[in-house]
């Protein structure tokens, strides 16, 4: 969850779970009723913290790295259809990474 506290001059944002759930509406409550006495609007916005097919692709083919190393993924082969260099490490298997 990604929330920003907008003020005249100023905001806040953050990328933390914020007061979400059953167990926190009290709390959740609380927080809206200091938010509207004092005016500031309140603004969400959900993000996982996965992208996208598209997004992935936009950021490799920006990126333009040597190798793609694909990581925390269910379908690591399908990294071949955007880039040309692509190592899949198996679970367990170590690999080493040398600088240029």
């Amino acid at each position: 969850m990604f929330f920003a506290l907008v003020f005249e001059t100023s905001s806040h944002c953050s990328s933390e779970s914020f007061l979400e759930g059953e167990e926190n509406k009290d709390q959740r409550r609380v927080l809206d009723n200091w938010l509207n006495h004092f005016g500031i609007t309140l603004h969400k916005a959900h993000c996982s913290g996965h992208d996208g097919k598209s997004d992935l692709e936009y950021a490799i083919r920006a990126i333009n790295p040597d190798i793609l190393i694909p990581i925390h993924t269910q379908n690591p082969e399908e990294f071949k259809k955007i880039h040309e260099n692509v190592r899949i490490v198996g679970r367990g298997e170590k690999i080493e990474i040398r600088g240029a």
